[in-house]
């Protein structure tokens, strides 16, 4: 049995930003047993309010989260608009600053 420390966790499949609570609870957990990869894919639904974006991005960085990927295809962009996705790129931006400890003058 391979006995290595787990390095990396990305969660994904369905739609998690549904179960939020318990998405935040996962990324508190990895860190907590050291997990240095940090990952969740969404297909970004919850971004069409710019203000309730940034909250739960900030709520998922003091989880744990690191880093943050868009499903972009053309079965989501049936349910998803591109309208949506452009504000999901902005905030993928935000979250890679803030993460990154990087000031956001002037945002």
């Amino acid at each position: 049995m391979d006995t290595r420390p787990l390095q990396s966790l990305t969660v994904h499949g369905g739609e998690l930003f549904l179960y939020f609570n318990i998405l935040k609870g996962i990324f508190k957990k990895a860190r907590e047993l050291g997990i240095k990869e940090r990952w969740v894919i969404t297909n970004g639904y919850w971004t069409e309010i710019k203000e309730t974006a940034e909250r739960k991005l900030s709520e998922l960085k003091e989880s744990g989260l690191l880093s943050i990927t868009f499903s972009v295809d053309a079965f989501h962009q049936e349910y998803i608009p591109l309208t949506k996705l452009k504000v999901s790129l902005y905030l993928k931006f935000l979250i890679t600053m803030i993460i990154s400890n990087i000031p956001l003058f002037g945002l």
